[in-house]
């Protein structure tokens, strides 16, 4: 996995959420090549996004670019887990490059 992809991640996202804390995260690529990272905060509740990049190769622009996505609010413990499994076996299984709307 990129290292560009997790610096970018920690320093705009982890670092800058003034809402809950950091949990953990989990960094793939899906079969097309696109590059994510699933972070996990909490706070009373559990909440994971899907952060993903569009790739300045790919798609002929510039430079990269990181999009965020809420997937879920207010997980238990229990649930998280689940969901975040859920979500890898998702994102890894896809074959079509995500663009945000």
């Amino acid at each position: 996995m990129s290292e560009e992809l997790k610096e970018e991640v920690e320093m705009k996202y982890i670092k800058a959420w003034d809402v809950g804390k950091f949990h953990s995260a989990y960094y793939g690529q899906t079969s097309c090549g696109q590059r994510y990272a699933l972070v996990v905060t909490s706070g009373v509740w559990y909440k994971i996004r899907l952060i993903f990049e569009l790739s300045k190769e790919k798609l002929n622009i510039p430079g990269s670019t990181i999009f965020e996505h809420d997937c879920s609010s207010h997980l238990t413990s229990e649930a998280v887990q689940e969901q975040v499994e859920r979500w890898k076996d998702q994102m890894n299984r896809r074959n079509v490059y995500m663009i945000p709307r």
